[in-house]
């Protein structure tokens, strides 16, 4: 039973720890009502008790992703919101090997819970979206969605996808006027359990979610809807480094369009 009916709900997959733990304390803290599902009933339990501190609505749900009556639940359960203003697709499968010894089974667990799941809930959203008016999705990917890595064959495979999909949904609401934005915002290494050790480039949680926060507020004007975003670094080397391999990505394909 929804309570508050005056404050956009924000939705975020994933959220009883590490980054979609923090994307809900933000949202939260800004006034908006928390809907959160995610595998660990025990943490999001925690964390719908942390959330009513704000005093704000908080709506929790065991849900797997990879599991196909779990996810047609949540579907139902987001339908009952009354308007959702944000969706963020957090959830992720790490899927990690070298690409010789890539499990099929395990590719296609974070295939669905990357792209086909966050599918079929943002095809459950956008009536809302379009009946209040504005809206916007966000995909967190990941920087190994932009350059790829070794040992990270599925999981680039996964967050690559993310981009595509982010990007033609963004043009495709564009030219339909559609009053909705979608973004992939790409992080490099967090302090996550997922993404192993700290070291000085080692992104927080918390300056991640401030700068999803702030992109789905359009704070960030000049990036249109479509666009793929990434941050990788605290360090203003490491992210010299990732833009210049990025320039030297698009220098040889330079390249190679004059010779041929």
């Amino acid at each position: 039973m929804i309570f508050n009916l005056v404050r956009p709900w924000a939705i975020i997959s994933g959220g009883g720890r590490g980054l979609g733990k923090a994307l809900c304390l933000h949202f939260a803290q800004a006034g908006f009502n928390i809907f959160t599902f995610g595998r660990d009933s025990a943490a999001l339990e925690g964390l719908k008790t942390a959330l009513t501190q704000n005093h704000v609505d908080c709506l929790v749900l065991r849900c797997d992703l990879s599991q196909a009556a779990d996810v047609d639940l949540l579907c139902a359960k987001i339908k009952q919101l009354d308007q959702p203003q944000v969706l963020i697709h957090n959830a992720a499968e790490r899927c990690q090997s070298f690409a010789q010894d890539l499990s099929l089974k395990a590719l296609q667990n974070a295939w669905t819970v990357g792209v086909g799941a966050p599918v079929q809930i943002t095809q459950t959203v956008l009536p809302e979206f379009m009946k209040h008016g504005s809206g916007c999705v966000v995909f967190v990917g990941s920087v190994f969605g932009l350059i790829g890595a070794a040992e990270h064959a599925g999981y680039a495979a996964v967050k690559f996808a993310q981009n595509g999909l982010a990007q033609s949904m963004g043009y495709e609401f564009r030219e339909k006027g559609y009053p909705i934005r979608v973004y992939a915002f790409n992080p490099g290494g967090m302090n996550t359990r997922m993404h192993g050790p700290v070291t000085r480039d080692t992104l927080t949680t918390e300056a991640i979610a401030e700068r999803i926060f702030k992109l789905c507020q359009e704070q960030y004007p000049w990036i249109p809807s479509g666009d793929s975003v990434a941050y990788v670094s605290q360090q203003w080397r490491g992210r010299l480094w990732f833009e210049l391999r990025m320039l030297r990505r698009r220098l040889r394909s330079l390249c190679y369009q004059l010779i041929h």
